[in-house]
């Protein structure tokens, strides 16, 4: 940002380049959190199928478990009323 305010304030000849610069990072920076969205989404998916697979291989007990948080966070909503 601090760039983008010389370029439009100093103008001239070199705002071409400093642009042309300006423009690279942003694609740089862009392609890098491109990269870091996608593995965060495969690990999230993964962990989504990892949990998908427990419930399905013990559904009363993650329906158990499920209940004694529900119970369990009413009580302490409940407390502090």
């Amino acid at each position: 940002m601090t760039e983008a305010e010389k370029l439009v304030g100093e103008g001239g000849d070199n705002a071409e380049e400093a642009l042309g610069g300006v423009r690279a990072r942003f694609e740089q920076a862009r392609a890098k959190m491109e990269d870091v969205y996608g593995a965060a989404r495969k690990k999230f998916v993964s962990g989504a199928r990892q949990a998908d697979d427990a419930i399905r291989s013990h559904p009363y007990e993650s329906l158990a478990i499920a209940l004694g948080v529900g119970v369990l966070l009413g009580a302490l909503i409940r407390r502090r009323e």
